[in-house]
């Protein structure tokens, strides 16, 4: 794991588990890695770092005790734990602790990352986009707001943003080299809700359906911060139906609650016609 976790603004918990290996134990890499990926499906999980050499060190993030707590009951995880002291290592020493504060460099962005966030391809996140759209994007609507009035510089400013959010939906179609429901549910987890930018409820997922509930949407944390809450659902909320039906003409988003409209969730419900 040679990427730096790009966790949110603090506070935050984080998990340290430092381990000296026993000789041996050809299947602990593939057990590791499983239970990399099965953690970062957990509610909560925001990111992790692992390095090794005589100690390992493995650090993951998390949003809230209660997350570290239900990650810790998993019964796949148990199980490698058992293992673990069976088979694997010599020691071990697990650590919870709260993040107060972070900062940092990152050279190939050439700023802080409390300035830019980048995903693991070296480009700005999802989330990120959005936050350096959003002021500009503000500011547009609220002058042509003063010439046209704000109900037609809003009706102007949902239709732009459709056109753009259905050709980005094609666009990434082409890249996931498929435009079904399943595609378009590796779009949801690991674009749009890429770096803990939502967390996800799972109802139904599979080549005619798929539903999901977001119980916790960063998104709306942003737009609050840079107050600029009552543009979100133009700038980001409104982008989601249109990019569905760009990356595939057959696909159809129905949703009546959102967070950013003061919801406790967004009830997604997408459907191939």
């Amino acid at each position: 794991m040679s990427e730096i976790a790009v966790t949110p603004e603090p506070p935050y918990y984080a998990v340290i588990f430092t381990s000296v290996r026993a000789p041996g134990g050809e299947d602990y890499a593939p057990t590791a890695e499983k239970m990399m990926t099965l953690a970062a499906a957990q509610p909560g999980f925001l990111g992790a770092e692992s390095a090794r050499e005589e100690v390992g060190i493995t650090v993951s993030y998390w949003r809230d005790l209660e997350s570290i707590a239900a990650w810790r009951r998993n019964g796949e995880h148990a199980f490698a734990q058992i293992q673990g002291q069976k088979r694997w290592y010599v020691s071990y020493q697990t650590r919870i602790c709260q993040v107060e504060r972070d900062y940092g460099f990152d050279l190939d962005l050439g700023t802080s990352r409390q300035a830019a966030e980048a995903d693991p391809a070296g480009t700005l996140s999802h989330l990120m986009k959005r936050e350096v759209q959003a002021p500009l994007a503000a500011c547009l609507i609220r002058e042509f707001a003063e010439a046209v009035g704000e109900a037609e510089a809003l009706a102007v400013a949902d239709r732009a943003v459709r056109a753009d959010s259905a050709v980005s939906g094609r666009a990434l179609a082409e890249h996931c080299g498929g435009n079904g429901l399943g595609e378009l549910a590796r779009v949801v987890r690991e674009v749009w809700a890429a770096n803990g930018a939502l967390e996800l409820r799972m109802l139904a997922e599979n080549e005619h359906a798929l539903d999901f509930d977001v119980t916790s949407c960063r998104y709306v944390e942003m737009y609050r911060r840079q107050g600029l809450e009552e543009f979100g659902a133009c700038l980001s909320c409104s982008r989601d139906a249109a990019f569905a039906e760009g990356f595939n003409p057959c696909i159809r988003l129905t949703r009546t609650r959102t967070i950013m409209q003061g919801d406790a969730v967004c009830d997604f419900r997408f459907r191939l016609v």
